[in-house]
């Protein structure tokens, strides 16, 4: 009872034909096999699935990874500097940095606010003045 040969997978004939090219040759260099990562990157990890599980889970995994981004960038750079804000004072009559005029209010709150800073630095100065 003869059985048929079994017909090889394409790989293992591809490997099969590359032993014997090298064997006939050993002038010929092998290429160096790129190292692979300790981290499973997200690909590997979906093999496992069927092909439309596979895409929205990596949908999800992209998401995440946006995410995290976003995070470690809002951690790098916590504050958001006004630049409507100057250190001096300002005088009624000058005009915002930004060419589009903003009325009375924003003069007013520039003003407020340097009032208020000029209020602190005195207070800290004279605790200061106290305490020597």
């Amino acid at each position: 009872m003869n059985r048929g040969k079994q017909q090889m997978t394409k790989e293992r004939m591809k490997a099969m034909k590359k032993e014997v090219r090298l064997a006939q040759n050993p002038n010929l260099e092998t290429k160096e096999k790129p190292l692979k990562s300790d981290t499973a990157s997200i690909d590997l990890m979906l093999k496992k699935y069927p092909k439309k599980i596979a895409t929205k889970s990596k949908d999800v995994e992209t998401l995440f990874i946006k995410r995290v981004k976003t995070q470690k960038n809002k951690l790098k750079h916590p504050f958001h500097h006004s630049k409507r804000t100057n250190a001096g004072e300002v005088e009624s009559g000058s005009p915002p940095s930004m060419p589009h005029r903003e009325g009375e209010r924003w003069v007013k709150s520039i003003q407020k606010q340097s009032k208020e800073n000029n209020l602190r630095l005195m207070k800290n100065l004279s605790k200061q003045g106290r305490k020597r």
